[in-house]
């Protein structure tokens, strides 16, 4: 007669304890899970007879909640008041290194000029530089 093979046996085994183990685990969330809910549920109702037991009102549940009073209404509004005029934009064409950028073809010594890449895109943004061009700009002016 030959032998059994046992070789399967233990694989067996360990899948059926790790099957159980799920299931273990499964109840151990439910159970907590109730536990959580019967927690909370019991804290409410502790807290709503609590108040009860004071003499306190209970507010309802599906009642909107109590407005606070509106507060007084404005006579007037202020008037804003500006003080002194807004600067000019500096045109970045006047000046004379700029100008001499362009004229020799330098772009990097146009923005260098225009103090650097943000005053530059703030100068072509503010539209004080119209000496420049930008391949990207259409007929409209926004890219």
């Amino acid at each position: 007669m030959p032998a059994r093979e046992t070789t399967g046996a233990p694989a067996r085994a360990a899948a059926r304890r790790e099957r159980a183990a799920r299931r273990m685990l499964r109840r151990r969330r439910v159970v907590a899970g109730v536990g959580a809910a019967a927690l909370v549920a019991g804290l409410g109702g502790a807290a709503v007879f609590g108040a009860m037991a004071d003499g306190r009102e209970v507010p309802d549940a599906g009642a909107p909640a109590s407005a606070s009073p509106a507060p007084p209404a404005a006579s007037a509004l202020p008037t804003p008041r500006q003080t002194g005029s807004p600067a000019a934009p500096d045109p970045l064409c006047e000046r004379a290194e700029v100008q001499r950028a362009l004229a020799d073809g330098d772009d990097a010594a146009v923005i260098e000029a225009a103090g650097g890449g943000e005053g530059f895109r703030r100068a072509v943004a503010d539209e004080a530089a119209p000496c420049t061009t930008c391949a990207t700009r259409t007929a409209s002016g926004s890219a």
